[in-house]
């Protein structure tokens, strides 16, 4: 339970930040949906990931 969560915290921001910026561009680009929904979709498959590898860490 103490093992330290910094890297898999950086990538969460990282994965955060990503999809903000993909809706940011998606809205500068006269709504661009594929881009947005890419930035939708690394967003959520990102936080899975990062719960998966979570939740094996800690078993």
């Amino acid at each position: 339970m103490k093992k330290p969560f910094w890297p898999l915290t950086i990538l969460y921001f990282g994965a955060v930040i990503l999809g903000i910026y993909g809706m940011v561009e998606a809205y500068q680009q006269k709504n661009d949906f594929n881009l947005f929904f890419r930035g939708v979709l690394v967003f959520l498959w990102t936080g899975f990931l990062i719960n998966r590898i979570r939740n094996h860490v800690k078993a």
